[in-house]
C-alpha cells in the first residue's frame, strides 16, 4: 500500500511546523503556497522601518522541506472537493489527499472603507512592509520641497493604527529610524516636527498582556516622543485625512493599519461551525467535528 497522502494548505509557522514534524513519517507530505517562502512575520515592521533586508526575514520553502516524501508546490488555492477529497489550484489543477492541514493564516481586518484599504499601508507581507518603507522615505522627501507648512506638517505626521504588538513594536522603530535618520540624511527637517501618533480603540496598549508590558508599551512610545491616543476609531481615510468616530480629522500622508486581522476567506469554505469572527471550532486533536481528516491550524 501507498504511504497516506498528506496535503498542507499554508506555509506559514503552522504548516510548516506540521511539515518538520512529519518529517520521516510514513506518509507523503505536499505542502501548497502562494509564495516560495517562509517568511517570518513579526519583523515585517524591522524591514518597514529599514532595519532589516527582506532577505532577513524570508527562507525558502524547498530548502526546508528536502526529503524524499516532502514536497513543495506552489500555487493559490481557490476551494475544497470534500467530496472528492481534492484541494483546488487557481491554474484549474487538484491536489488530492488523504489527510488535510488547513493552515492559511489570515488577512489584515479593516473596517468598512473601501479607501482605507486602498489608502492606508500595512504589514502583511514583504512587498506592503517595502512599499511602506518607500512612502515613509518619500513622505521625508516631499516634506523637504513642500513650500506650505500646512501642508509639510501632513508629510511630517505618520499614523499608526491599533495598539496590538504590530502596532507598539512599528511605533517604536519608525521613532528609532527618524531619531538617527533625520540629522544624519535630513538636516533640512526639524526632527521636532516630525509626529508619531499611535492611535488605540481601547484603553491599553498591549490589550493581550500583563498590565506591568500595557504600562511599560505607553511609556516606551512616548520616551521615544510619539504619542498615544486611547478610545480613538479611524472611520476612513482618503490618502490625506483621516477621520475618526469622534468627528476629527488628522491631516496626514502616512496612515499605517495595525488593527487587527479576519480569518482567510477559504476559511468560510471548510465545513463545521464558525465563531463570528469566521474562524473554524476544533476538537483538541485541531481537527473539524465530524471531518477528522480535516484540520484546521494557525
Amino acid at each position: 500500500m501507498e504511504d497516506p497522502r498528506i496535503v498542507i494548505a499554508g506555509g506559514g509557522f503552522a504548516g510548516l511546523a506540521a511539515a518538520r514534524a512529519l518529517r520521516g513519517a510514513a506518509v507523503r507530505v505536499t505542502l501548497i503556497d502562494t509564495r516560495n517562502y517562509f517568511l517570518f512575520q513579526p519583523l515585517l515592521y524591522q524591514v518597514a522601518s529599514g532595519d532589516l533586508h527582506s532577505e532577513a526575514i524570508a527562507t525558502p520553502l524547498r530548502r526546508i522541506l528536502r526529503g524524499k516524501k516532502q514536497r513543495f508546490l506552489l500555487g493559490t488555492l481557490t476551494g475544497f472537493d470534500f467530496k472528492r477529497n481534492q484541494v483546488l489550484l487557481e491554474d484549474g489543477s487538484v491536489v488530492s489527499y488523504d489527510r488535510l492541514i488547513v493552515s492559511l493564516g489570515s488577512t489584515t481586518k479593516f473596517v468598512e472603507s473601501q479607501n482605507l484599504a486602498k489608502k492606508a499601508g500595512h504589514l502583511k507581507g514583504i512587498p506592503e512592509a517595502e512599499n511602506l518603507r518607500s512612502r515613509i522615505l518619500l513622505a521625508l522627501e516631499r516634506a523637504i520641497v513642500c513650500p506650505d507648512p500646512k501642508e509639510q506638517d501632513s508629510w511630517l505626521t505618520f499614523v499608526i493604527v491599533g495598539g496590538g504588538a504590530t502596532g507598539v513594536e512599528f511605533a517604536c522603530g519608525l521613532l528609532e529610524l527618524f531619531r538617527v535618520l533625520v540629522p544624519r540624511d535630513y538636516p533640512e527637517i526639524d526632527p521636532g516636527r516630525i509626529t508619531v501618533c499611535l492611535l488605540q480603540g481601547g484603553d491599553s496598549l498591549l490589550p493581550d498582556f500583563p498590565p506591568s508590558l500595557q504600562n511599560y508599551a505607553r511609556k516606551r512610545v512616548e520616551s521615544l516622543g510619539g504619542a498615544v491616543r486611547f478610545h480613538t476609531h479611524v472611520i476612513d481615510y482618503d490618502g490625506l485625512k483621516i477621520s475618526l468616530s469622534s468627528g476629527e480629522t488628522v491631516l496626514s500622508r502616512t496612515l499605517v493599519w495595525a488593527a487587527g486581522v479576519s480569518p482567510s476567506v477559504l476559511a468560510g469554505h471548510l465545513p463545521g461551525e464558525k465563531d463570528p469572527s469566521g474562524r473554524v471550532w476544533v476538537n483538541d486533536r485541531l481537527q473539524i467535528p465530524g471531518h477528522p481528516e480535516i484540520s484546521s491550524v494557525g
